[in-house]
């Protein structure tokens, strides 16, 4: 088994990106493009506390709950900027 320092030690494939997600800090390798997202920013702002920073340094962990953050995944592959962070305003909210 794993130690907790080895798995945030993994390295993403090239372009993307680790985030670790809910409390169980399941991990996810997403594309550096779906940084750009308004509704994945508005995730890392909220997990972040306000306070977004330029850098990356080392695993984002995200606070919300996985299947939401794996439904938010569909989403952003299938809906254009403009409808995703409509639908998921509310859910963010209740949610995270």
């Amino acid at each position: 088994m794993k130690s907790e320092k080895a798995k945030t030690n993994q390295v993403s494939r090239k372009g993307h990106v680790a985030l670790y997600v809910g409390k169980e800090k399941k991990r996810y390798e997403v594309p550096v493009k779906y940084l750009l997202h308004p509704s994945i920013q508005k995730l890392i702002i909220k997990s972040q506390h306000g306070d977004l920073e330029t850098k990356i340094d080392g695993p984002m962990e995200l606070e919300c709950k996985a299947q939401f953050f794996d439904d938010l995944l569909i989403l952003v592959k299938e809906y254009d900027r403009s409808e995703a962070p409509r639908l998921f305003q509310r859910c963010l909210d209740f949610f995270c």
